[in-house]
């Protein structure tokens, strides 16, 4: 009886551990019931505000006043924010990397004045209907003495 209590008992819970840790079908990936949010963006809600994720690929935090503030809402359906500060006239570019790698400009070589911008960007007007996107904005003058500076951010449409 003891040998009995020593084998079995460990066994049923050992069991019933492994039972209660296997995935349920409605979480798994590209079952359309749960959006599995990627860890490697930062998580923002419909007005701008940081809720999670990787807090540190968008250059919100520079220690210059050119700030890109990360993507909201992200994750998006179809259409994020994009909003930027310039202290000063800047020649700037915003464009994103596709998929297979290449980069794609939507906002070429533009010279703005010194403000806060807001770019709204609708993922379906460029044909992207799923997956994490790094955006990146380029600018002429930040950081000082340099040709260009690039900043990004990772934006995931679902």
């Amino acid at each position: 009886m003891k040998f009995l209590k020593l084998t079995l008992v460990p066994l049923i819970l050992i069991s019933l551990f492994i039972a209660s840790c296997t995935d349920d079908d409605i979480n798994k990936p590209g079952s359309g019931s749960v959006l599995i949010i990627d860890p490697t963006i930062t998580h923002t809600d419909i007005f701008g505000n940081v809720l999670g994720g990787d807090t540190t690929d968008w250059c919100s935090n520079s220690n210059t006043l050119f700030r890109f503030n990360p993507a909201y809402p992200n994750p998006a359906n179809d259409t994020v924010n994009l909003r930027f500060q310039l202290p000063e006239q800047d020649t700037i570019s915003l464009m994103y990397l596709k998929t297979n790698g290449d980069t794609s400009v939507f906002i070429r070589d533009q010279v703005l004045n010194v403000g806060v911008y807001a770019v709204k960007f609708t993922a379906s007007e460029h044909f992207i209907f799923s997956g994490v996107f790094r955006f990146i904005i380029r600018s002429k003058r930040f950081p000082e003495g340099g040709e260009y500076c690039r900043y990004y951010g990772d934006v995931q449409f679902y």
